[in-house]
């Protein structure tokens, strides 16, 4: 039968002999645990990379001054897998040739983390590397910030609650890093999402891919500390011919650990590497 959530007028698909639609699926998992969630968004995806459609639709573009480095084109797309938005930045009027002939063009794929960059936690680098995309696009005259909104590396707010939970705690009105007992040092990120019993990482590339073709670039060079960020464009077909890294210095102890446990665990490029050539 037709089903209607209370206090929405859209009444979903009726079931048919293939079992419930995808609407309806999504309707199930509502209210389920975050890890079900994520598991319609994925549900989502397979749906539409399955009927060939994209995974977000441009929705507006509007021209947008900045404090210190110049007039952008800010692009909204909605993403199509679930209720987000996704912010591009365009250095330049994106109408009248900021892209060039959009070969190689700078790029900055940037998950969102709101304790950083809106709070100024220092449990990562990401507002320092957004700072330094900008600056570094400003400077070069041309490039495209792709802000996603996907905070916990893909696995989304509750799941970066979950970390920060296995991270800090209060003592004697302050808030101190956690220790793991069986190392007698402070508990890492990737041991706190261990703990919290999700994945150390859960991005995908495949919508940033569309992003990409929405936008006619024929070919990036990705602003990227991650090896595994160039690997998952590539997969979602984009063609990479190179890699800029970002390397912060950090004086805070917590970001320095963040930093050195990313590094470990193969998501951040060591410090003397700059540049991967085209494959």
């Amino acid at each position: 039968m037709a089903r209607e959530r209370e206090g929405d007028t859209a009444v979903l698909e009726q079931e048919t002999d293939q079992g419930p639609s995808p609407e309806q699926m999504l309707l199930a998992l509502y209210d389920a645990p975050w890890e079900d969630q994520v598991k319609a968004k994925d549900t989502m995806e397979a749906y539409l990379l399955e009927r060939g459609e994209p995974l977000v639709k441009r929705k507006s573009a509007t021209a947008l001054p900045t404090e210190k480095f110049g007039g952008w084109t800010q692009v909204l797309y909605r993403d199509r897998r679930e209720p987000k938005n996704h912010t591009v930045m365009v250095y330049g009027d994106l109408n009248n040739g900021a892209l060039g002939n959009r070969e190689g063009v700078l790029v900055r794929v940037h998950s969102s983390h709101e304790p950083n960059e809106i709070w100024g936690a220092p449990t990562s680098d990401d507002r320092q590397q957004l700072i330094a995309s900008m600056k570094e696009i400003h400077k070069r005259g041309g490039g495209v910030i792709i802000y996603v909104k996907e905070d916990g590396r893909g696995l989304g707010e509750e799941a970066q609650h979950l970390q920060f939970q296995n991270m800090f705690e209060w003592e004697n009105h302050d808030v101190v890093h956690k220790i793991n007992p069986e190392t007698g040092k402070p508990i890492t990120t990737s041991e706190a999402y261990k703990k919290a019993g999700v994945p150390h990482e859960a991005r995908r590339y495949n919508h940033i891919g569309d992003i990409i073709r929405d936008l006619k670039l024929k070919s990036i060079t990705l602003m990227s500390n991650s090896p595994h960020k160039r690997k998952g464009l590539e997969e979602a077909r984009v063609k990479v011919i190179g890699t800029h890294s970002l390397h912060i210095p950090a004086d805070n102890p917590t970001t320095i650990r963040y930093q050195q446990d990313q590094r470990k665990n193969g998501y951040h490029l060591p410090p003397q590497a700059t540049v991967f050539a085209a494959r």
